[in-house]
């Protein structure tokens, strides 16, 4: 039978507390006291307490709409995207900081970095170009050194510009400069080989030099801090020895690639994982060998523009990341060439500078990363692109 009034025993002595077939009773404060939580029930499986914050490879079981609350900082997030591996967790407390993927992509602007007219290294120039508006490029600040025949790297907050090339000096050097302020490059370190033509991919984390030219070809695979200033490491050789090939970099499935290269010309697609200490392997071709080309990434496909050898090129090729590859001719460029700088935004990849057929070229043009398409010219640098540029700049 339901009890449906109290009896005066059940609030004798020794009957408040929180333990089995107690009272519980409000303190002075008007707060609960302290229950063991995991007894509580109809509390959603899906809300987390943890002393930090969730990370994009945090994946909820229960979905979209999991809750999560660090304990250390108060601030409560709610996974918004479950994505395996790549899941976002948007902050719905009063704090600020979504923790969501790292796009390799830019969204404000792209760099281009000193090379020079006639084999000589003009004085280091830092071109930025904008990817809202098309135009020319603005030069905004001077490299450490004159030279060419670096690769790029994009942080989270600064670009980085590895090796080079100047009157017969090989370079290690690692400069970077800050994207929120137009001002010059400053020394950050030293790659562990002095050398030239190189390739690059990264992730937020760690920028990767790979192959290059050093009285030889080289094979090296190094690896570079992008949040902290700090000499490279060597962390692997690639399958095959090669300079002036291109970079790629999957972002999502932490791996980078390294394409072409002399000598050859070669056609060889390397992946290497960007998390760990690894050798590179083959795992596909490029449609046509070449070397010297521009490179773009986005989240699912590897692009390469123009390039030279047997003669320099206008193709745009793209290959789907993945372990299984061959890349696919895609569109033309407007200007056949080699030597040239690739960035990429969301929506566009972008070709800078170049030589064609023997003479420094000003050019700056797009193509559509939505379809597969010819590039259309939407600018001239500022100052001379070529000779020499690297495949890849930065971009934000």
């Amino acid at each position: 039978m339901a009890v449906n009034k109290f009896d005066n025993s059940m609030f004798d002595a020794g009957t408040i507390g929180t333990t089995a077939n107690k009272l519980v009773q409000l303190d002075g404060s008007a707060k609960m006291p302290a229950v063991d939580g995991t007894l509580l029930t109809s509390i959603p499986s899906s809300f987390t307490k943890s002393a930090s914050d969730p990370a994009i490879t945090t994946n909820p079981s229960g979905g979209v709409g999991s809750l999560w609350a660090n304990t250390t900082s108060g601030e409560v997030y709610c996974c918004t995207d479950a994505t395996a591996g790549a899941n976002m967790w948007t902050n719905i407390g009063s704090g600020s900081g979504n923790i969501q993927p790292w796009l390799f992509q830019g969204t404000e602007y792209g760099y281009h970095f000193g090379a020079g007219p006639d084999y000589s290294p003009n004085n280091g120039s830092l071109q930025k170009i904008s990817f809202t508006s098309d135009g020319n490029s603005t030069n905004v600040a001077n490299n450490t050194q004159g030279r060419d025949t670096w690769a790029g790297c994009t942080g989270d907050t600064h670009g980085y510009c590895c090796a080079g090339y100047n009157a017969g000096v090989h370079y290690n050097i690692v400069d970077r400069f800050a994207y929120a302020a137009d001002t010059s490059f400053s020394d950050v370190g030293d790659l562990t080989i002095q050398k030239r033509s190189v390739g690059a991919s990264n992730n937020k984390t760690y920028g990767y030099i790979h192959g290059g030219y050093s009285g030889g070809t080289i094979n090296v695979i190094e690896r570079i801090q992008l949040v902290a200033t700090a000499n490279a490491a060597d962390v692997g050789d690639l399958s095959v020895a090669r300079n002036y090939p291109g970079g790629n970099s999957d972002v999502g499935n932490s791996y980078g690639y390294c394409t072409g290269g002399y000598p050859g010309t070669n056609n060889t697609i390397d992946r290497y994982q960007m998390q760990a200490s690894s050798n590179a392997v083959d795992v596909g071709d490029m449609i046509y060998p070449q070397a010297s080309h521009a490179n773009q990434s986005t989240e699912t496909y590897g692009y390469q523009s123009g390039g030279g050898e047997p003669s320099q090129s206008n193709y745009i090729r793209k290959f789907a990341f993945g372990s299984s590859i061959t890349s696919t001719d895609v569109g033309d460029l407007t200007v056949a060439r080699y030597d040239l700088t690739g960035v990429t935004s969301t929506t566009y990849g972008y070709c800078m500078g170049g030589i064609w057929p023997d003479s420094n070229n000003t050019i700056i043009e797009k193509f559509t990363l939505a379809s597969d398409a010819n590039a259309t010219d939407v600018g001239d640098l500022v100052m001379v692109g070529g000779r020499y540029n690297g495949p890849t700049g930065a971009q934000y």
